[in-house]
């Protein structure tokens, strides 16, 4: 099989109207597009052409730009505007960015990108496995002050995710029958940023406070009643209706440090995500079994989760005398998993009962390093350390099945102390040992 169509068009480097643009009051603009119609011929199979390539005919904006510049860099309102843009219009990548600034005072950038994504499936399942989504994306960040020793920041982020998509099943019995399901997919993610930065002293401090936000409403469907792919198999659906909403959020903190003197340097960072999740899964399917009983089924599975991580590290060092240095680093890490999840099966009226699972795990490691080198003469440096670690891992499960329940709970550690000692030699300029 073979597959053809127009390249993605790029902007084009000739020069489009005067080169320096045209004079607008205190402004200077410049502005330039390129426009075209897109030809397509696909010769073989069109589920893999635009699973690759995906490009359509039609009338489209491949490129444009728009530039305007201050002409003495005291603009009223703003001093620079950029615009940019590709494939839009009909392609199936498509992308805008727009920056607005004034100097000194303000500065805001934006950037949009669209992808259309086709996945057929062929050799999957019949091809009952594709999707055709379409993922929007935008950026948005503000900076106060951008050239100031106090900065203020804002930020903005979206990511979504819809379209339909096809799925299967496997319904009473783990060799049964294959049921084809529509899904209609909805995916969201946003995430908010507040944060400043100062410079004092030739101190640097960074401070970001963020949060991230997830949710997934995707449901399916067995629409009709089925007899599946397997025609000649007794298994046989009437309804399947799935609803399986998961969602969560990950508020964070972020700190940056950074100073750079004549004695002394350090540099530092922290960071600490509260993530969160919770799910829920409810499905409910009628039919005939393999050896045709009616069949009605209700499965039930919920459950939460929380993920706090913080890490962080800072490295100080310091130069009493030109010849030494003297540096320490110390890091820690610290991430805790805990939740729990509810299994509950009703199967023609018989409850299966409830299955409770907790899980805690908790890896905490803490590591310092001090350092030293003293430069001897010019050809000899002298080196010496001590590194030290220690982690601790925690773990718990319990079950409870009914009235009878079980807890295991286990905890590990490690400790690692390391000392060094060298010698740098450099007799000869293209020797070192």
């Amino acid at each position: 099989a073979t597959r053809a169509a127009q390249p993605a068009a790029a902007p084009t480097p000739a020069a489009v109207g005067s080169a320096r643009g045209e004079n607008v009051g205190g402004y200077n603009l410049t502005t330039a597009f390129e426009t075209g119609y897109r030809f397509r011929a696909v010769d073989g199979n069109y589920g893999k052409y635009r699973s690759d390539v995906n490009f359509g005919n039609g009338l489209r904006l491949l490129s444009g730009a728009l530039t305007v510049h201050s002409r003495e860099g005291r603009g009223g309102l703003f001093d620079e505007i950029v615009l940019s843009t590709l494939g839009l219009g009909n392609d199936p990548y498509q992308s805008s960015n727009f920056r607005i600034q004034k100097n000194s005072l303000y500065r805001y950038d934006f950037a949009w990108r669209l992808n259309e994504y086709y996945n057929p499936a062929l050799p999957i399942s019949f091809g009952e496995h594709a999707a055709n989504t379409i993922r929007r994306l935008q950026d948005h960040d503000f900076v106060l002050f951008p050239q100031s020793s106090l900065r203020l920041f804002a930020g903005y982020t979206r990511n979504s995710q819809n379209g339909p998509a096809l799925t299967t099943v496997q319904q009473f019995g783990a060799g049964n029958d294959e049921f084809p399901l529509f899904a209609d997919v909805r995916r969201l993610r946003n995430e908010y940023r507040l944060g400043a930065e100062v410079l004092v002293m030739g101190v640097r401090l960074n401070v970001l406070r963020g949060w991230d936000r997830f949710s997934e409403t995707t449901g399916a469907d067995l629409g009709a009643a089925s007899a599946g792919n397997n025609a000649g198999d007794p298994v046989t659906l009437a309804s399947l209706r799935r609803a399986e909403p998961y969602g969560g959020s990950s508020p964070y903190w972020r700190v940056t440090l950074g100073a750079d003197h004549k004695l002394w340097a350090a540099s530092g960072r922290f960071s600490y995500t509260d993530g969160f999740r919770r799910f829920y899964f409810d499905e409910l399917a009628s039919g005939t079994g393999r050896f045709g009983a009616a069949q009605n089924r209700q499965i039930l599975v919920a459950g939460d989760g929380r993920r706090p991580v913080a890490a962080g590290n800072l490295t100080i060092s310091l130069f009493p005398a030109s010849r030494l240095t003297l540096t320490n680093h110390t890091a820690f890490h610290h991430t805790r998993m805990e939740g729990d999840s509810v299994y509950r099966e009703v199967n023609n009226a018989t409850a299966f009962g409830n299955l409770l699972e907790f899980r805690f795990l908790g890896i905490r490691a803490i590591s310092n390093l001090t350092d030293a080198s003293v430069r001897a003469a010019k050809w000899a440096t002298l080196y010496g350390g001590y590194h030290f670690s220690a982690r601790r891992i925690r773990s718990r499960e319990s079950e409870t099945v009914g009235e009878f329940s079980d807890l295991r709970a286990a905890e590990q550690n490690n400790r690692l102390h390391a000392g060094l000692a060298g010698l740098r030699l450099n007799p000869a300029k293209p020797v070192r040992v």
